[in-house]
């Protein structure tokens, strides 16, 4: 899977704008029927191979991500979806920034990483483990 660089935001109607540049690659026009489907924690296009789900391809290279695939992988209106390419696929993802707490979603240089890099959070997001922790009994 090869990163893009490329995050855009979904719209109020479920709608993705496949990047021209992308769409140029994957040799994708106005009205071509595009496959979609899950792959772990991923929506992946790709032009219409057999017959699952499609969407169509709008003027504006903008394709209707399914209301269930959304719901399924927590990706709402307005949220950030990072772009990759394998091949024949566009691969897109939830963006998660890499320093965003991992509880409240701040971004902020005050974030503390945590286990090697594999947790960030936000102080106040530590404020209210420990809160919790206090409150199951438990000590660290």
């Amino acid at each position: 899977m090869q990163a893009t660089g490329i995050v855009r935001k979904i719209d109020n109607l479920g709608r993705f704008v496949l990047p021209i540049e992308i769409r140029r690659s994957q040799i994708i026009v106005d009205g071509d029927p595009i496959e979609i489907y899950r792959n772990e924690n991923t929506v992946v296009l790709r032009k219409q191979k057999s017959k699952g789900v499609t969407r169509k391809v709008d003027h504006l290279g903008r394709v209707t991500i399914p209301k269930e695939l959304r719901r399924v992988l927590e990706i709402s209106e307005g949220d950030p979806v990072e772009v990759f390419t394998n091949k024949d696929e566009i691969i897109l993802k939830k963006y998660k920034a890499s320093y965003a707490c991992a509880v409240t979603g701040e971004i902020n240089y005050e974030n503390i990483s945590l286990a090697g890099g594999k947790v960030v959070l936000s102080p106040k997001a530590l404020k209210g483990i420990a809160k919790e922790m206090k409150q199951l009994g438990l000590t660290v």
